[in-house]
């Protein structure tokens, strides 16, 4: 059956409706496969996909929890439009799959399990970044998508692309609203979204970023790669299903400043109710630098002593660097003299078996405190 040009001008005209309202989202898809004649749809990331970042119509719920739980995003054949969608943003799968493919892959084999045929797909995108997939199914034994059908989709997609820029504006408002509100509550902060990017950095955070810590080509990163990854894996797993597993941590990250106190990044999933692959901002990086109590220090005093046997002043020593004194201003500081500190530098580096002070810093930031 053609395209049913009076039910898709009305399926169309809650398109920009749903990207005010997110939970619109599930009727108008609902709406576009009667008016296509689909069995159905679903849109997902080009990259980048987990079942958190995915919605699609209610006759995909079963398929879709197989789809990611048996491994089937991997070796799915639709990937191959990827090349089609980039140069002309809308593709069917008689261009990319051979038909003897189309019988017999274990993929398509799977979706027929499902009642799934032939698929049309389109790309839009909230910005060019991070691109989207829009599938339109037939269901099996039906002819697939012709020519017109195409066409008609493309002016669909163009639809879509402006529902896109709605929907990034308002995600980005959202964020920045949020940014304005910890700004004044004084906590620096770094937004970034579902690919870790970095999509925003308030006012006080930009004030801590500095050589230890920076956004470099959208990316956060610390100057050590071990603290680096720390933040790419715990990004990911914010942006995912796997942001509560107990193996991913929720311990702050500290990042050791040569000059200053250690910076302490917690990074949490922002949630609301636009689905995630809309979202300008999935996630925030909250930072903080913490203050030592009395107590706190006499804790890492005591962790230098019995891990390192260290002095008690060589201890002392090592925490005021970590904190980005400068030996000079410790030997003010304490009215002990610039060479006595000198000389106990060279032993608490000796026993630490480090050579920096960078890296001392890093020793003291991540020590594991003794039970008392």
């Amino acid at each position: 059956m053609p395209i049913q040009i009076d039910a898709l001008n009305m399926a169309l005209d809650n398109v920009f409706e749903a990207a005010i309202d997110p939970g619109l989202w599930s009727g108008v898809l609902s709406n576009l496969a009667d008016a296509t004649n689909s069995y159905s749809i679903n849109i997902m990331p080009m990259s980048n996909r987990s079942k958190m970042n995915g919605i699609s119509t209610n006759t995909l719920e079963t398929l879709r929890h197989r789809y990611f739980d048996e491994g089937w995003h991997l070796t799915d054949w639709h990937l191959n439009a990827i090349p089609f969608l980039l140069r002309k943003g809308i593709a069917r799968d008689v261009e990319y799959t051979p038909s003897e493919v189309f019988r017999r892959h274990p993929f398509f084999r799977f979706c027929a399990e499902h009642k799934l045929g032939h698929s049309c797909i389109m790309e839009w995108h909230l910005n060019p970044d991070d691109r989207l997939g829009m599938a339109f199914h037939k269901k099996n034994g039906e002819d697939g998508f012709d020519e017109a059908s195409v066409l008609l989709l493309s002016a669909v997609r163009q639809r879509f692309l402006v529902a896109g820029k709605i929907m990034n504006s308002m995600a980005e408002s959202k964020a920045r609203g949020i940014s304005v509100g910890l700004e004044l509550a004084g906590t620096p902060a770094i937004f970034f979204n579902r690919l870790g990017r970095v999509t925003h950095v308030n006012a006080a955070a930009e004030k801590l970023l500095g050589a230890e810590l920076q956004v470099f080509r959208g990316e956060l990163r610390a100057a050590g790669s071990f603290e680096t990854d720390a933040i790419r894996t715990r990004m990911r797993a914010v942006a995912s299903s796997d942001w509560l597993r107990p193996d991913i941590g929720s311990e702050p990250i500290s990042i050791a400043r040569h000059d200053a106190p250690p910076l302490l990044l917690r990074i949490q999933r922002l949630g609301g109710s636009m689905p995630d692959i809309f979202s300008y901002a999935e996630g925030v990086v909250l930072l903080e630098v913490p203050e030592r109590s009395n107590a706190n220090l006499q804790r890492h005093k005591q962790a230098l002593q019995q891990r390192f046997r260290l002095t008690s002043q060589e201890a002392d020593i090592a925490i005021r660097l970590s904190d980005g004194m400068s030996l000079r201003e410790i030997a003010e500081k304490t009215e002990r003299s610039y060479q006595t500190l000198r000389t106990q530098l060279k032993s608490i580096f000796f026993k630490t078996g480090v050579s920096r002070q960078i890296e001392l810093a890093l020793i003291v930031a991540n020590l594991k405190f003794p039970r008392s």
